[in-house]
């Protein structure tokens, strides 16, 4: 297994000591050479701690202890504007657009859902730590989505990977982007939207969206 080399400081937010424990042994599981040095259950906290001894990385969930998620996405912001040189991994169940659009914006900034794979998370975090930015596909989706209505009741007869193409397309993105999010071909995107269609018994693109409004 490749474990990312290069040394740096790592600082780590969220408010459950053990989820803090459970982060920075995943983290040194890809990177071992990176040195956890601050941790915090709060936002405000960290930026503190982070102002007087600013890391390289900081891993954070959205919420802090005492603090609604509203201000501390802007404390996340106010940091990034105060601390440019560190990255931050945003690692949260929050799919809040409006909370996670201007993060979305900073160049340092990725954001992660908890709701992916172990495998999943595991490869974004591996590509975040080496300094690229990254938005996972169900974060993707979130911010995305434009109907802000996600798909519950598909058929059992649709696999996983059509069931997402579809709220996908149901969101507004094509096959171009969603090919791009999924990082698979155009031909296979429309291979799934394709198989699926059939599978509902549409034959238009407007068949398949009023079809879908049903779901």
């Amino acid at each position: 297994m490749d474990h990312i080399k290069r040394k740096f400081s790592l600082a780590i937010m969220d408010t459950r000591p053990l989820t803090r424990l459970g982060m920075e042994l995943f983290i040194l599981n890809i990177a071992p050479k990176a040195s956890c040095t601050a941790q915090s259950g709060s936002v405000l906290h960290m930026f503190n701690a982070l102002s007087a001894r600013p890391v390289n990385v900081l891993v954070t969930e959205l919420q802090g202890s005492n603090e609604t998620a509203l201000q501390s996405a802007k404390l996340l912001l106010q940091l990034c504007n105060y601390l440019p040189q560190t990255q931050v991994i945003v690692y949260t169940y929050t799919l809040r657009s409006d909370l996670l659009t201007p993060l979305q914006n900073t160049p340092q900034v990725s954001l992660i859902a908890r709701q992916e794979s172990l495998i999943q998370t595991r490869r974004l975090f591996k590509t975040a730590l080496q300094g690229v930015k990254v938005i996972s596909p169900i974060m993707m989706q979130s911010l995305c989505s434009k109907t802000g209505v996600i798909l519950t009741h598909l058929p059992k007869r649709l696999s996983p990977r059509e069931k997402l193409i579809l709220q996908h397309l149901f969101d507004g993105l094509n096959l171009s982007q969603i090919s791009s999010l999924l990082d698979i071909s155009i031909k296979t995107t429309s291979a799934h939207k394709c198989s699926a269609m059939r599978k509902l018994g549409v034959r238009s693109d407007l068949d398949l969206y009023l079809a879908l409004a049903h779901f």
